[in-house]
């Protein structure tokens, strides 16, 4: 019996074969999925800077005015008031907030319907944070006569 010999094949052998072509298709498709959903996650749950943002400044002469905290942002973020002003911030996120103005004044953890007041008895400049998430900024000047 007489061995024959075998031609050697000139096919090339494929660099990735099937299955392992298909785990790097299907890595890549989730990657590709997690970095849109974070991009997602940080437009909606504020991944900005609040400094950013494109609100107009808000010059008020009422006796009370409310900061909502909302979209992880303080509206208004640029607020003019009167010596005696009482400033009511209102935690309208999902997510816990402060305002917290070092030196100056400190709500503590507000949650989701939590509500801060503070008068404000000494003209000045108040910049403020929330201390968990510190991109989230605002100000508030305190004049002794409020000019509209």
């Amino acid at each position: 019996m007489t061995k024959k010999k075998r031609k050697h094949d000139k096919r090339r052998k494929p660099l990735i074969k099937g299955r392992t072509l298909r785990r790097w298709l299907v890595g890549g498709a989730v990657l590709a999925g997690v970095v849109a959903l974070s991009a997602v996650c940080i437009t909606a749950f504020g991944g900005g800077n609040a400094a950013d943002s494109q609100q107009e400044p808000v010059i008020s002469d009422e006796a009370q005015v409310t900061v909502d905290i909302q979209g992880f942002t303080f509206g208004p973020d640029d607020l003019t008031v009167g010596v005696g002003t009482e400033i009511v911030w209102e935690n309208r996120d999902d997510a816990p907030h402060t305002a917290t103005a070092e030196g100056a004044f400190d709500s503590g953890q507000l949650e989701r319907g939590d509500s801060y007041s503070l008068s404000f008895d000494e003209p000045g400049t108040y910049e403020y944070i929330c201390t968990i998430h510190p991109y989230m900024t605002a100000t508030i000047v305190v004049t002794e006569v409020v000019e509209q």
